[in-house]
């Protein structure tokens, strides 16, 4: 294999979301101007960026004679640097190149100091690939000793000082060598800077730290590498001589000084329900900045942790103002009954046009909406919980949250560590490590307390400062007006860790000895990219190829952002200034409510437990004679489900469109493997979760009532599905399915329409349904959550309505049933086949395997070709029938057969569903009735108690038992239904619909959340005029 193909494959592997060389040539062109061709004939030509020089800056550094200086070092520090003498050459570098220029500074720093500041950054740079080569001489049999530890001594004392294996390592890892050269130049030059500011800022810093004036002060030490790395420098520490410290920081720190000097002023101006703030104290100067240390205190007594969090209730009521970001656990400190934010580097964050600051932006305008709701909502401070998760097997989440402990937790990224490290057997290993300790959070008597415990002082304090800027708003607008606008605020262009992680993986020995494959690597920070964003990608890789986080700045009162030198025009969507002006100047009683909301939501998530789901409920043995009592249930119900309206419109975001008005919502999601709700986002469009659904419920509930709230409300959000629809044009692919795709737009359009009757959503619905038809092919699911069944689903729901679009939902009907009956079946057998449909095939159940095919197929038995679709069932179950379990009397829910489920979407629920469907249809076979008295056996048994949801809980498994009844005609079933709802509603439903209906958290949705539950009251009220969301 050429060179240059052996190449662009390993570069494939590094894109595993994108595997394609077109795509990857894209990203490559956005990050470097060349793309992968170019590259690679980078590579045959041997044509790399920067070997060339590299390779001569190496036979400068190994011509330098040993400076005589560096024996006496090595004696003092030798020992604490493992491997130490690969670094030998580059510390007699040093010497030769800076030695003298740090003694003239007559300093008590001494060079060691400086030098060890180096050493300790740039081997962690080299220990992987001399980790490797310790690894290959072993194996090469080339290392002496008795032991292993013998040998490894061998190693560092005789291989590592043996000058030809030394310049080999060197010329073989030569993109380490610049980057450490690099290291080393900003190292030495940044130490020097801040001796030199020290001294000229020396008296003035007495003053702040009241050091008397007749008291000299020196620096000691100077220890580097506090936080993320710009422009090769970092947060310092510096010990004084009188053994106090100070921080010193390479940036300006006005933000941090007007933020202080703001709350003086709100000291000052503050009404009786507010305590006094304190804010940490600082020196500013153009390009460097000094910052004092807030000491960790505890309180002196119990009642200050109180105190505490109701002042950090109004520091989040003034984060919140301001468009604060990341006040994370590291950026504040408990000083007694203090919160002190100790970096406001990103205060008046503002929104990039695009990015929705984090790159996570949505083409539509209502998801962006949503999204910049997020971001200016006090869930976006960091001072709430927010959890950060890991990708791999038992990565747990991790709530970094201002006001939350990391006492006993470990980051949930792995990080590298050492297996017999001073040992020929010396390996690398990725651990979990522990997170340091954190100082954020109050303690009394060595007891550490979190916001958690005092969630209600938190709202408190955050009520008292916003009803105060509503009391106040002009002069607070003044105020920042004529004290912020002139101000630089960091821009968080991403999460930094994505920037760590980006780095760290970038010091792998593939990517040092190869700085084109290091920039194929650093090119990844371009996926998903908006267009807007890809201005921002040559600025990040500018810095990420010096292994620096990119740092990205604007002025408060402009708009154009700073990187590297270089102005990026047009990202900003208006001042950060004005930005904050425009949200005080919306501030309002429902807002506070909401933002009050969203503090409570986001505690809901970090009590999250997958216990918290368990319902407790039993199907009733008893038949529940329905009397009297019908007329008191129904209304009970319908008062629910006005409820569950009424909590859903006041937490909803309302968006004002050209005049128009829409509804969207936030909802907690599951993120990753893990079981527990992590995140709060816009809740999508669909059925299952989103828009679509909820806006289903409340169309229900307006026709039941008439209420105009809920008319209107059902409007809004027919807007924003209309809306979506109206893009269908330009999407790349569409998904079919019901609940997780178009055809649950169609449903509710089509149902809506028949109560509001205008013409224009019916030529809509035309249109859509002619979109539908040219686009059958393309949809590449066959399942109901989002494939072609669940399109059978809705289509022949309007067939059989009666009202038009016959002649269309017939044809796409049968389209589909081709197109699965082409692709899934082979021709000459009757036998599924299932290549390119490895998802599908994967499952039994209804939402996302075979039984909920089946299911639309036995529906649509009586309008197609009865046979055909017959023998498409026959196989289908077959294939279902591979996934039973004798031993279990169950069916497993995928193909690794070791695992049962219990709800409609995997399980015996909608295996039973199907069975239904098959027996409505007139469809028989000889295994048929059993199968439905072991799937009905089985949901009865097994399926209810275990959650309260309609996906896999208790309100849809009953509607499932219900369909059962009745197509069996057993009333004594349905009453026992009714008893064991009856029993769900009052235990559980009428307690968790606001805030409580998933997961211990505020999920709103129809499928799992407090839609469903409303939805279900709706449907136990009027079942007759309430279709059945699973079995319609």
């Amino acid at each position: 294999m050429e060179l240059k193909d052996k190449m662009a494959k390993y570069w494939i592997t590094l894109y595993p979301e994108a595997p394609q060389k077109d795509k990857i040539d894209g990203f490559l062109k956005n990050a470097w101007g060349e793309g992968i061709d170019e590259l690679l004939n980078r590579v045959q030509n041997n044509r790399f960026y920067n070997k060339e020089d590299v390779l001569k800056m190496i036979d400068d550094i190994f011509l330098l004679p040993m400076n005589k200086e560096i024996f006496e070092f090595e004696k003092r520090c030798k020992s604490s640097i493992s491997y130490y003498n690969f670094f030998r050459p580059i510390v007699n570098y040093c010497f030769w190149k800076y030695y003298d220029r740090i003694t003239a500074l007559n300093s008590k720093v001494s060079f060691d100091c400086v030098m060890m500041n180096n050493l300790e950054e740039i081997s962690r740079y080299a220990i992987k690939f001399l980790v490797l080569d310790v690894n290959y001489m072993k194996d090469a049999g080339k290392l002496i000793g008795a032991d292993h530890e013998e040998k490894f001594r061998y190693y560092e004392e005789t291989i590592l000082s043996d000058v030809n294996m030394l310049r080999e390592l060197y010329d073989n890892y030569y993109e380490f060598v610049r980057l450490a050269m690099k290291m080393t130049e900003h190292c030495f030059a940044y130490c020097e800077e801040i001796i030199r500011n020290f001294y000229k800022d020396k008296e003035e810093l007495k003053k702040k730290l009241e050091i008397s004036k007749n008291d000299d002060i020196d620096i000691v030490s100077i220890k580097i590498g506090s936080g993320d790395k710009h422009n090769g420098k970092s947060v310092a520490r510096v010990l004084l001589s009188n053994k106090m410290q100070v921080l010193y920081k390479p940036h300006s720190l006005e933000l941090d000084r007007s933020f202080s000097e703001f709350i003086k002023w709100i000291n000052h101006k503050k009404n009786e329900d507010m305590f006094d703030l304190k804010a940490a104290e600082c020196m500013s100067f153009n390009s460097y900045s000094w910052a004092f240390y807030v000491r960790y205190n505890e309180v002196k007594t119990k009642s200050g942790i109180g105190r505490f969090f109701y002042r950090a209730g109004q520091i989040l009521g003034i984060m919140y103002m301001l468009n604060g970001v990341d006040c994370h656990y590291e950026n504040i400190i408990a000083d007694g009954e203090y919160p002190v934010l100790i970096d406001t580097e990103t205060l008046m964050h503002p929104v990039i046009k695009g990015c929705e600051n984090g790159n996570n932006a949505s083409e539509d305008l209502i998801g962006k909406i949503a999204r910049e709701h997020i971001f200016e909502s006090t869930l976006s401070t960091g001072l709430l919980p927010y959890f950060i998760l890991g990708s791999e097997e038992g990565a747990e989440r991790v709530d970094v949250g201002g006001l939350s402990s990391v006492a006993d937790c470990k980051y949930p990224y792995k990080s590298i560590d050492f297996v017999k490290a001073n040992s020929d057997e010396v390996k690398l290993r990725r651990v979990y490590h522990y997170i340091p300790k954190a100082f954020n959070c109050p303690s009394y008597k060595g007891k550490i307390y979190e916001g958690i415990e005092y969630k209600d002082e938190i709202i408190k304090g955050f009520t008292a400062v916003y009803k105060w800027v509503l009391e106040n708003r002009e002069e607070v607008l003044d105020y920042i007006r004529d004290n912020f606008k002139d101000t630089t605020v960091r821009i968080l262009m991403r999460a930094t860790n994505i920037y760590g992680r980006l780095l760290e993986t970038s010091i792998h020995p593939d990517f040092l000895s190869d700085d084109i494959s290091r920039r194929v690597l650093l090119s990844r920070i371009s996926i998903n990219a908006t267009k807007e964003y890809l201005s921002i990608v040559p600025h990040e890789c500018e810095s990420l190829v010096d292994n620096d986080v990119p740092y990205f700045t604007c002025k408060l009162g402009g708009k154009d952002v700073k990187c590297n030198g270089h102005t990026i025009a047009g990202l900003i969507k208006e001042s950060p200034v004005d930005a904050v002006e425009k949200k005080i100047l919306k501030f309002s009683n429902r807002d506070m409510m909401q933002q009050i909301h969203y503090v409570e939501d986001s505690y809901r998530l970090k009590e999250s437990t997958y216990e918290a789901d368990i319902s407790g409920v039993v199907f009733s043995d008893a038949s529940k004679e329905i009397s009297n009592k019908e007329k008191d249930n129904k209304n009970k119900c319908i008062d629910f489900a006005k409820k569950v309206a009424d909590y859903l419109i006041d937490y909803s975001i309302e968006m004002d469109i050209e005049g128009e008005k829409y509804r969207g919502w936030l909802t907690s999601f599951l993120k990753g493997n893990c079981d527990k709700l992590c995140e709060m986002g816009f809740a999508s469009y669909n059925m299952y979760a989103g828009i679509t659904g909820i806006g289903m419920f409340l169309l229900e509930l307006a026709k039941l009532t008439g209420i105009e709230r809920y008319i209107d409300a059902t409007k809004d959000c027919l807007r924003a599905i209309r809306y979506k629809v109206n893009m269908l044009g330009n999407e790349k692919s569409i998904n079919l399915g019901s609940y997780n795709g178009i055809s649950g737009y169609l449903l509710f359009m089509y149902d809506a329409n028949k109560l509001f009757q205008n013409p224009q959503i019916d030529k809509e619905i035309d249109e859509m349904l002619d979109i539908i038809r040219k686009r059958v092919d393309e949809a590449e699911f066959y399942d109901v959550m989002q494939g072609d069944a669940g399109g059978i689903q809705v289509l022949n729901y309007i067939y059989r309505d009666g009202i038009g679009y016959q002649n269309k939902t017939l044809e796409i009907i049968k389209a589909i049933v081709r197109k699965m009956s082409d692709r899934l079946f082979s021709s000459d057998k009757d036998e599924i086949n299932w290549i390119g449909t490895d998802d599908i095939s994967r499952y039994s159940g209804y939402a996302h395997g075979v039984a909920g095919i089946i299911a639309q197929l036995a529906k649509v038995r009586d309008i197609l070709d009865t046979k055909k679709i017959d023998k498409m069932i026959g196989a289908m179950l077959s294939y279902e029938r591979s996934f039973y379990c004798v031993e279990k009397e169950n069916w497993f829910t995928n193909t690794d057969m070791d695992e049962i489920g219990n709800g409609w979407c995997h399980g015996s629920p909608g295996i039973l569903l199907e069975k239904v469907f098959l027996k409505k249809s007139g469809y028989t076979d000889e295994l048929l009735d059993k199968e439905f008295d072991i799937a009905l056996k089985r949901t009865i048994e097994l399926s209810i108690g275990c959650t309260h949801c309609y996906c896999h809980g208790d309100i849809g498994n009953i509607d499932i038992i219900g369909a059962a009844a009745d197509v069996m005609g057993d009333e004594s079933l349905k009453k026992r239904c009714h008893a064991t709802y009856d029993v769900t509603f009052d235990k559980n439903l009428t307690r968790l619909y606001n805030g409580r209906a998933f997961r211990g958290g505020d999920v709103v949705g129809l499928m799992l959340g407090s839609t469903g539950f409303g939805y279900s009251a709706l449907r136990c009220a009027a079942s007759e005029k309430v279709k059945s969301i699973l079995a319609f």
